[in-house]
């Protein structure tokens, strides 16, 4: 993978990364750890807005295959708010010129 495809937050002990991607596939596979936590899904960017200017832009996803039932309800909401603001930090692998950076991910069953 290119050093585009990962994100991390020390400060979270959080990483993001896309682990596979083929071109006959409409979904690429992810690997996401958060405190101990490994979760592994699909996504893939169904829509986006870049600003004329080029200084924001916004993704939106769609994630499927995600599997957290086992993690007690507090600690799924903690980690799915910081999942999406991983997957929001770098939407799509876009490069960093953007200031402003944003995604809305949809989580659908298989």
């Amino acid at each position: 993978m290119h050093s585009r495809d990962w994100t991390v937050d020390r400060e979270r002990d959080a990483f993001l990364l896309k682990v596979w991607a083929h071109q006959e596939s409409e979904f690429s596979g992810y690997a996401f750890y958060w405190r101990k936590v490994w979760v592994f899904f699909e996504m893939r960017p169904v829509d986006s807005k870049i600003s004329p200017d080029q200084t924001s832009c916004w993704f939106r996803f769609l994630a499927k295959g995600i599997e957290i039932s086992d993690l007690g309800t507090v600690v799924r909401d903690d980690l799915m708010e910081v999942l999406r603001e991983a997957i929001a930090a770098s939407p799509g692998g876009v490069t960093h010129q953007y200031v402003h950076r944003s995604a809305t991910v949809e989580f659908i069953g298989e």
